[in-house]
């Protein structure tokens, strides 16, 4: 009995002390594109393009090459059915893709790659990635906490730190609107999102709060430049259970 239970201190410990130890993930020095999928629970046209994206959760290239994130927009929750995962916020992202002219019209599914507009068939595989030296972003992860440094190629101005956290192996059973009595599964979706200004190379900044909980997360940073949302470099990776 005694043995036994010296076992489970012990392993208790090993795995306390796992947890604890801090995460950190980099970039390198060419750009990391980031996939972003505007889309809605209550869309019927949007199942494909979500289905797509979460298939490249086994592709080798993840958090290597490009980093997925589905966006739930708020704008077609009078039609029935309210998306848990939506936020006035993501909507007003692609808006102001549309704003600045990366878009010509607000709809879903939309795919944007490196803050362009992809309107190619998704199903025929992964987008064209252009490998560009962007600088590198290299970040730290401890006890919900994030701090990290950017190297960049050049000096820019104005740049924002953006954070994400995002759900992974989410299911919903949607009841009303157009996609009444199916279930959905949902990978990379943004449960929290925060940004702030970037003062010098280094930074520290909150992990968000998730508006819904997920069985695993993943976070991804990325850097901006003033009110243009298109990402120009970008890290991330999978949390460990305790994060």
């Amino acid at each position: 009995m005694y043995s036994k239970l010296l076992m489970l201190i012990i392993f208790g410990t090993i795995s306390l002390g796992t947890r604890a130890e801090p995460l950190t993930f980099s970039s390198g020095p060419s750009r990391v594109s980031m996939l972003e999928l505007y889309t809605s629970e209550g869309c019927s046209s949007c199942p494909p393009a979500e289905k797509f994206l979460n298939s490249l959760r086994q592709s080798p290239r993840l958090w290597k090459d490009f980093i997925p994130m589905a966006f739930h927009v708020d704008y077609w929750n009078y039609l029935g059915w309210r998306d848990r995962f939506s936020s006035a916020v993501f909507s007003d992202r692609q808006r102001q893709y549309a704003r600045l002219g990366h878009m010509a019209t607000i709809y879903t599914p939309g795919f944007f790659v490196d803050g362009r507009e992809w309107r190619r068939r998704f199903s025929r595989g992964t987008p064209p990635l252009q490998r560009v030296d962007a600088g590198e972003l290299s970040i730290r992860v401890k006890n919900r906490q994030i701090s990290g440094e950017y190297v960049p190629v050049s000096q820019k101005k104005s740049l924002k730190v953006n954070v994400a956290l995002l759900g992974m192996d989410l299911k919903t059973k949607i009841e009303r609107g157009e996609r009444a009595g199916t279930t959905t599964s949902h990978e990379f979706v943004v449960l929290g999102y925060a940004q702030q200004p970037l003062q010098g190379r280094v930074f520290n900044i909150d992990m968000p709060a998730p508006i819904v909980e997920a069985r695993q997360h993943a976070i991804v940073v990325w850097l901006s430049q003033g009110s243009d949302p298109t990402p120009l470099q970008a890290v991330g990776g999978m949390l460990q259970p305790a994060e």
